[in-house]
């Protein structure tokens, strides 16, 4: 049987009704089948409030052999999980009560750094300004690379997280170069470090198939510096025999995410607990909702063409956690957590944020 919440039910009584009763019949699925282990039943019901709240999140119901759901029409596919078996699905809730002290703490942190009014302070929000000001001149100054006609025909797809940039007359012109060249001119004064994250992941969008790989302060590296990122030779933990090792993604065969359609298992955002990346970060205790950040280093590949200091890049690559950690529409997609950001920035641009410890302000 397949639960699907009609869009058409009144309001969100019934919504929250169907949300419960998938909830406990995923639930009672998940312990009353055979080839989930023992173990991790027993996880499970010790844990029975974070499980429910976990499943609540989910919005599980089983059909047949895999995991699936269907939400309103209000939504979309941005949380939708889906596992081909029961014990998968045990596997991923296990992993995820046990990375729920760590999740929290990741939270409380993040909203440490932006602060109440999201302004963020000290040399977080001193790292921004600067930081800003160098990528503005470099994307108004470079010609090689056509970043600047890029972003003035770009509108970006975290546009509604710095709308406040722009006034009543700019309606047509709502570029990401425009908003960039407002920030630095403003020194970001009375802009909040969403709105600078916005701007430069839009930016840096603009310019992933563009910019070569750079290291801090826009060195040449070894690499790939001269040729456009490939992310695909991005590093990143797994796990080794007593202990972690570095790999690049092009070394890893199995997709970290994945969902089940019509022509059989295919790249989504459901992550694949048995791949060698997600196992490293739940191995420490991390939630993970999507795998290595790409998204990341294009962002910080930006900050490192335009000559961002060391400082600056740690600080700014904290700032894009905590924007997605507290301030990011989850309905959008799911976010990347601490982990695979502070992993990318680590083996990819030598940062010092630590994936195996905790969130460092």
């Amino acid at each position: 049987m397949t639960l699907i919440i009609s869009s058409r039910a009144p309001g969100f009584i019934n919504y929250y009704r169907d949300v419960y009763w998938s909830r406990t019949t995923a639930y009672n699925d998940i312990l009353g089948a055979e080839d989930v282990s023992d173990e991790h039943k027993r996880t499970i019901r010790e844990n029975r409030d974070t499980a429910e709240k976990i499943l609540d999140d989910w919005v599980w119901s089983f059909a047949s052999r895999y995991v699936r759901y269907v939400l309103p029409t209000e939504w979309n596919n941005a949380n939708r999980r889906y596992y081909r078996s029961f014990p998968e699905a045990a596997l991923a809730l296990v992993n995820e009560i046990r990375c729920m002290a760590k999740f929290k703490l990741e939270a409380e942190k993040a909203a440490e750094l932006l602060g109440a009014d999201g302004m963020g302070g000290g040399a977080f929000r001193q790292a921004f300004r600067s930081g800003i000001a160098k990528v503005f001149k470099f994307v108004d100054e470079e010609t090689t690379y056509g970043i600047k006609r890029a972003c003035e025909a770009q509108r970006g797809s975290y546009k509604d997280y710095y709308a406040g940039l722009f006034s009543a007359t700019d309606i047509g012109s709502r570029s990401c170069y425009l908003a960039l060249k407002r920030l630095a001119a403003d020194k970001i004064q009375g802009h909040t470090i969403a709105a600078c994250v916005g701007v430069l992941h839009d930016v840096s969008v603009c310019g992933k198939s563009k910019l070569p790989k750079r290291g801090v302060g826009g060195a040449s590296t070894s690499s790939g510096g001269g040729g456009p990122w490939d992310a695909g030779t991005m590093k990143v933990t797994i796990p080794d025999e007593g202990g972690q090792t570095v790999a690049s993604l092009s070394d890893i065969k199995q997709r970290w995410t994945r969902k089940y359609s019509s022509s059989g298992w295919v790249d989504d955002r459901t992550p694949d607990e048995s791949h060698p990346a997600v196992k490293a970060a739940r191995e420490q205790g991390y939630m993970v909702q999507m795998g290595p950040s790409r998204t990341t280093a294009h962002y910080l590949n930006l900050l490192a063409n335009a000559g961002c200091s060391k400082l600056e890049m740690e600080q700014m690559a904290l700032g894009l956690f905590a924007f997605w950690n507290q301030v990011y529409n989850r309905r959008c997609t799911m976010i990347h957590c601490y982990y695979f950001v502070a992993d990318c920035a680590k083996h990819n641009f030598g940062l010092d944020l630590d994936p195996l410890g905790d969130v460092t302000l």
